[in-house]
Parts: C-alpha cells; structure tokens; sequence
C-alpha cells in the first residue's frame, strides 16, 4: 500500500513520511508494479503496456527528477501506484558509487537532481521529532491536533510540548479546507449566504486557524531576532526555512482562494468577512499586547514579525508589475496589509515596518505611472495596481510616484498638442481659413504653456481675473509667469517669486479670507466662495509645478484637503492633531482629558466654541448645533441658522450641511451664528462636564479646522483639485503633502556647494573670492541663508526633494564697482571679484537683503 500521510501534500508531510513517498515514486518509476493491468501514468508497468514503441526504460537521473516534482505537488499521493512494487520502496538502495562518468557543466537535470545532497535526502535517516522534555513524539496524534486547531485551540496550547516543525506541519494540515469551494446554494436561497457543511469551515473557524498561523510565524520570527539582536528584520537565513516558508505560502494561497469564493457568490465587490475577522483578530491580539506589555510591545506583537515572513514569501512570485491579481500572495498580502494600516495610529507602529523596499526597486515607475492612471477597479475588478497601497513606499518615493503622475499628465498633454498641430497643418493644406470655427477652437491644445502676466501692484485681483478667463485643459500645461514692466524671462525663477508675491497678498487679514496665528481659514468670512476657489487653484498650480512656498499651513488644512483622497481614518478627534497650529488649545484640551470629575467642576468651562471675526466675539453652542449623539461629524444642523426659514436644508458637504453658495450671510450680532433658532432666546450654554469633556474636545476640534470654515474649506478644495489627479493625491498622506507644499526650511551650507555649478574654469571653488563667498556663507543665520538662497533662486525654501532640484550657480562679473547680480531666472550669481573679504561681505549682505524683490540691475 502507498504510504499515508497527516496533510495532502509534502508540505505537509514530516520528513520520515515525505521520504517514503519520494522512494515509492522511484521505486515506480524504475521497476513498475506487480498488476499487469495498472493504469497509473507514472508506473512502468503502464507505460511498458501501453508504448506503441520499444520501450525505453528512464534513467535513474529522470526518475529522480520526476519524483522530486511529483513529491512537491499539494496532493503527492494521488500520483502513487496503490498495487504491490516489484520492488518494495523500503528496499530501495541505488548505490552513489555506481555514478559513471563527469557531471554535464551545461545540463540542468545532472546540476539539479544529481548531487550528494539529493542523494543524501533519499537515504540518509530523517529528523527525529521530539517534546519539549526530549521524548519522542507520536506522529499519529496529528488528526487530533487539527481537530483541536478547528475546536478552538489557545496560542498556548498549540505551542505547548511540541516542536516548530510539527506546529506547522499541523498548521499546514488544517489549512486545505480554505481551498474548497462553498456548497451551492439552493435557487430559493439568499446567494450571498454559505449553505451549512461540515466540511466548509466558516468564517470564524477559519479565522481562528490563520490566526494560529500567525502566531507560528510570529514564534519562528522572534527565533530569528534572537538569534540577530542587531538585524531590524528576520535573517534571509529564517526566511528560507522550509516549514515555516511552506506554511507562508499555502497561509496566502488559503486566504486568497477563500476571499475570491467570498467575492463570486456576492453581487458586488467588497472586502470579504473572511479578512475583515482576521484583521480585526490581530489589531485585538496586539491592542492587549500594547495595554499590558507596553515596555515589550516589539517583541510581544503579533503583524510586524509575522508579516516579515509573509512579504518574504509573496515577493518571491512577483513578477515585478504594478498590476497584481487580486487572488494571489501579493494581492491577498496587500489587502490584508491595507486593512491594519488603517489602526496605524491606534497600534503605534512605525511606519517602516509597512515600507518594503523590494517592490520600489522592481517596478519601472515611468511605465506604471502610465498604467496606474489607466487602471480601473470598476472594470478590472480582479486587479489592484500598487500605487493603491502607497504606505508600502517610503515618503520620498511616494513623492517621486506623484510628481511623476503629474509629469504624465503634461506629457499626454504635449502628446495631444503635437496631434493636434499635425491636424492643424493639413486642415491649412486644403484650404481651410485660419480664422475657421475649427481652427479657433484648437487655440488651447496648440498652447505651450499656461502664461501669466501680472502687475506687482493689485496682483491678487490681477491674478483673479486671468485665472476665470481660463479653460480648465489650460491649467495642465507648464506654468509661465511674467511681471508686468519687469525684464525677466521665466526659466524658473520667475514662477516662485510671483507664488509667493499672490498669496503674500491673499494671507493678509485685512482681505478677510485667513487668519494668521495660525495661517488658517477665517470663520465667517464675507468674501465669496469664487475668490478660495481660485486661491486653491493658484496653490494646485504651485504643486502640480513642483514649487515650494514659504507660507506654514497647519496640518489639519492638508488634511482637509486630503479627505476622500487618501486612507485616511475618521475625522481626528485627539488634541495632537491640532497641536502644530494650535499648542495652546492642545494643551489645555491634555490637561482637561486627565481632569478628575471635581477639577472640571471647578474649571466652569461652556460647552462652545468661540470665535473672532470683523471685531465681533461669537460664541457657538456646539451642542444645539449638534443632531444628537450619532451625528458627529457627518450631520448637524444648519451653521448660522437661516433667519429666513427653519427648515432650510442648507448645501450637504463632507463636513454636513454648509452655508449656501451666493447667499448673503446673518450680521454676526444676530443671535442666528449662536443657536439654532428653534432654541429658546438667551438660553445659558451648557457647563462642560466629566461625562462629556471627551465629546467636547471631539467637537471643539471638528469646529474649529472644519464646522466653523466649511464653504471656505469646500471652495478651497474645488479649486485645489484642478491640476491634480484624484489618483496623484492617494500616493500622499497630510504629512507628505504639508513637506512637498512648504519644503525644507533650513539651507544646508555643505549641501549646496555640492551642486553648485561654475562656469567659468578659472573662476570656480578654489578662486580666492570664491572661497571667501562660502567662508562668508557658513558664518551666517538661518535668515540669512535663506535671503541669498532667495536671491539667486528665488526660492525661499529647499524643495522636499532636495537641492538636486534646484539650479545654483556662480560666475564672474567683470564689474567691481556694482553689487553681486543675481540672475534668478536661470538660478545664477555673478560676483565681482573684490579687493577684500570686507568688501565682498558688505555688498553681498547690502545685496540680499535690499535686493530680494524684483527684476533688474542693482
């Protein structure tokens, strides 16, 4: 009889049982069988029976070969021979001696399955399996290990008495039934429910066995950081171990077959169950890790060690392509991974353990930045593109990826111009007037570039009226900008000097659309919705072109403009969110958090938020704007109420129900900006209590970066998504974004003169004068540094992407007598060579900071 074994395939086979069945295959393959009628392909008595040729026996080289892959398949023993061997595999001695002959260099076969470690597998005695106290163990106790892994075993209990091997020999075992398809429901049952079988494990059984196998690899992983204190990851060493690999891959394949039954018997596409128990299992492992074993959360927790092992195993059948099926390792991987992103924050992970290096440098980022903005979940419902998972990168890339969507969208725009030109110029060949309804409406496409030009004085106005003349296809194009009665042509230089200049002018509060302390939107504000959509235009144009702006926004503001763009959790409702621009009411909103019932008495803090805007003072009663305890922060009531009728709906928005468009808003004495007008007049706002100080912080935050600026906020963002791709903004999280607008601060001095280009040979880094510029640059402040970054680039902050991005540039000026001269345009300074050091410092300090606006001579 073939041997028998606890799984269905070798890898669920211990090595005593996987040898059996390897020499069975041999012994079958070599000498057949004792039935004369055997019908099993792979057994010589067969195929001598049934070739219609003289038969040639297979070599020992093949049937080796042959043996090894039948062995590998999930299910070995379907292919054995159930008749009695003419030569019993327990017999079976082929002595290595009898090898003849030198090993083909260029042969795959004799390099691969003609070694003394084949040879060693096949006949050397297996690995004893043994006990925690050094007994032998029972391998026929393995059926009821797995009916007990299906009962409910513990973590403790799975581990208890048993070696690593034998845990995930069983482990693999009992993962078969995720590969079985569910019964077939019945015509007058409900599809989307599984018919009740035993032999189809539910939901949470099955939740429960890959959970088991996470805490497997978990074991195996902290074996491997024990053994390699200093390694950050598990050992490629640990990662190759075959029980522990083999589970990893068949754990995958398990969950992919079971979510994609899930996905075919629902109507539509969805995260099955299946992950969702399984997700929510391991977030409540690690959560109870964290609360009690805070000092040993790494080595405790369950995802960081165990997904290690998995990412191992689903890279290695990647095939390096941004679209990956859904249903595979890397698919399934993906999914699960994206799920427990979204408890980041709650888990207190480092986002480096979510950032696999490996799928960065296998990708062609120009090629699939192409495909990402192709791909469709809607019609490719069986495929997820990488750039879906963006925490899988680390920020610099996610910022390469974005520019670089960016960068295809001005080429297809390039690629449509140069079509159309073509267009133009055979309608011209046959006659077609220049002055023709077709040609006129080509005007746009045929442009190179989105050109401004603007006065210094009135610019922002200046700049709104250009800006509404535009058609939307225009914004896509390059951006040039000239200033009106200035010689200077924009090669880069010219651009930042005019972001700068018209949103200077749109931050100050006297225009009444932002508040400086911080640079926010300003509640109530009087001036249309039109004027923040075109400013948020004017900041899309500013990133989509990849230039830094000298302004600090609060975090919140990217995150609002974020919102529905990217995984981002539920509106925040900790005070840390607000503490960039806000550090005041963050730390006063700790201290009442930790507040014991007597102390917040004692604080008589009202439950409002107040506000300051056009000389008044209003204080809002969040709670009678509020529509009860499950409305925060989607629904709530009409802010300010409408004076004309109660029962006005106002316009939805992602933050509920906002001020309409074009109407003309209450005067902020009228009680309407206060409480709903169905509240009694001059009712007290209510105290803040122990019970509701938590929902009081929740709302105060939710007022205060979204509520109180909603239509502002909605404009904003309207016109903040012009240039950018909806797809672009998935890559950025609020932090990367906050980085990529506002850039780096701080000049590195070292930074810059490596890429400093000279022209001039005999005018470079070793000329005196040069020397003495950097010997005079490194002795000044950070204010300082960034006026003459300023001066000859016309950026007042590094880009994130570093000072490769920036042109710096010296030349010798043949003019002693004049000032430094900055050519911003092209990012170049020309400097005299001056007498002294002294004379060098005093022109070039009189040059930077006299001469940082503007385009001329000095």
């Amino acid at each position: 009889m073939p041997p028998t074994t606890t799984g269905d395939g070798s890898n669920g086979q211990t090595p005593v049982q996987w040898q059996r069945v390897l020499k069975h295959y041999l012994s079958q393959i070599l000498f057949g069988c004792k039935n004369p009628k055997c019908t099993t392909p792979t057994c010589r008595t067969y195929n001598e029976r049934s070739s219609m040729k003289p038969f040639r026996p297979p070599t020992e080289l093949t049937a080796r070969a042959l043996a090894y892959y039948l062995t590998s398949l999930d299910s070995p023993t379907q292919g054995l021979c159930p008749h009695a061997l003419e030569r019993p595999s327990d017999n079976l001695e082929i002595d290595v001696q009898q090898r003849r002959g030198r090993k083909d260099p260029k042969s795959l076969g004799q390099n691969l399955f003609d070694t003394e470690a084949i040879y060693r597998s096949l006949y050397a005695e297996g690995p004893i399996e043994q006990s925690a106290d050094g007994s032998q163990l029972d391998l026929d106790m393995f059926p009821d290990f797995v009916l007990g892994l299906r009962n409910g075993t513990t973590m403790k209990a799975l581990y208890a008495d048993r070696s690593p091997r034998i845990v995930f020999t069983c482990l693999w075992s009992t993962l078969e039934p995720l590969f079985r398809s569910p019964p077939v429901p019945s015509q007058n049952s409900d599809p989307d429910l599984h018919c009740a079988d035993p032999a189809y494990p539910s939901e949470k059984e099955a939740a429960h066995v890959i959970f088991l196998c996470f805490g497997a690899m978990r074991a195996w992983a902290l074996r491997g950081r024990n053994e390699h204190p200093t390694s950050t990851r598990i050992s490629e060493y640990h990662w190759e171990r075959e029980a522990a690999s083999r589970l990893a891959d068949r754990l995958l394949r398990g969950i992919g077959a079971r979510t994609f039954y899930e996905y075919r018997l629902s109507s539509k596409l969805k995260q099955g169950q299946l992950m969702e128990i399984v997700i929510d299992k391991l977030v409540e492992a690690d959560m109870i890790n964290i609360k009690h074993s805070r000092e040993w959360i790494e080595e405790e927790c369950l995802i960081p060690h165990a997904f290690d092992l998995l990412w191992a195993n689903a890279i290695k059948d990647w095939d390096g392509k941004g679209t990956v099926q859904r249903w595979t390792k890397l698919g399934v991987l993906l999914q699960l991974v994206k799920g427990l992103y979204t408890h980041v924050d709650q888990l207190e992970y480092d986002q480096d353990w979510f950032e696999i290096p490996e799928l960065e440098a296998g990708i062609d980022p120009v090629q699939e930045a192409a495909d990402f903005l192709e791909h469709e979940d809607s019609l490719q419902p069986d495929t997820v593109h990488l750039f879906d998972y963006p925490f899988v990168f680390g920020e610099k890339t996610r910022v390469r990826y974005f520019r670089l969507l960016n960068a295809t969208l001005m080429d297809r725009d390039f690629a449509r111009r140069k079509e159309t030109r073509d267009l133009k110029d055979r309608m011209e060949s046959f006659g077609a007037r220049r002055d023709d309804w077709a040609t006129r409406s080509l005007e746009v496409t045929l442009q190179k570039s989105l050109v401004l030009h603007v006065p210094r004085h009135n610019i922002l106005e200046a700049t709104f009226a250009q800006l509404r003349g535009y058609e939307k296809r225009l914004f896509l194009k390059p951006l040039k900008t000239a200033f009106v009665g200035e010689l200077a042509l924009d090669t880069g230089g010219v651009t930042p000097e005019f972001f700068n200049t018209v949103l200077r002018a749109a931050f100050q509060p006297a225009e009444g659309m932002f508040t400086n302390d911080p640079l926010y939107f300003q509640p109530a504000s009087r001036q249309p919705a039109w004027k923040f959509e075109l400013l948020g235009l004017i900041l899309s144009l500013a990133v989509y072109n990849g230039i830094p702006l000298p302004f600090t926004f609060p975090l919140a503001f990217y995150h609002n403009l974020l919102i529905e763009s990217s995984s981002i959790s539920p509106y925040p409702d900790d005070p840390r969110f607000i503490e960039d621009g806000w550090p005041g009411q963050a730390r006063s909103f700790t201290q009442l958090l930790s507040f014991t019932p007597s102390q917040v008495a004692s604080a008589e803090l009202h439950y409002c938020f107040p506000f300051r805007a056009y000389g008044e003072h209003v204080e809002v009663d969040m709670k009678a704007f509020s529509e009860g305890k499950h409305s925060w922060p989607a629904r709530g009531k009409l802010w300010p109420a409408d004076c004309d009728s109660e029962r006005a709906e106002g316009q939805e928005g992602i933050w509920g129900k906002m001020w309409p468009e074009g109407k003309a808003l209450p005067p902020l004495s009228s009680p309407a900006w206060r409480q709903p007008l169905s509240t009694e007049s001059n009712e007290e706002i209510p105290l803040v209590t122990y019970e509701n100080r938590r929902q009081f912080v929740k709302d105060y935050i939710f007022w205060l970066t979204a509520k109180s600026v909603a239509p502002q906020l909605s404009a904003f963002r309207r016109g903040f998504r012009t240039c950018l791709h909806p797809k672009a903004l998935r890559l950025l999280t609020p932090k990367i974004l906050k980085q990529y607008v506002e850039g780096e601060e701080n000049v590195d001095v070292e930074k810059l003169k490596r890429i400093t280009i000279y022209n001039d040979k005999t005018f470079d880094s070793g000329h005196p004068t040069v020397q003495d510029f950097w010997s005079i640059v490194e002795g000044y402040d950070m204010e300082d540094r960034r006026r003459l970054f300023k001066f000859v680039t016309a950026f007042e902050r590094v880009p994130m992407t570093g000072m490769d991005a920036v042109v710096f540039e010296i030349a010798y000026s043949p003019y002693p007598d004049r000032l430094p001269i900055s050519r911003t345009c092209i990012g170049r300074l020309e400097l005299p060579a001056y007498k002294s050091k002294e004379e060098l410092k005093e022109k070039l300090d009189m040059a930077i900071r006299e001469g940082n606006e503007g385009f001329g001579f000095i």
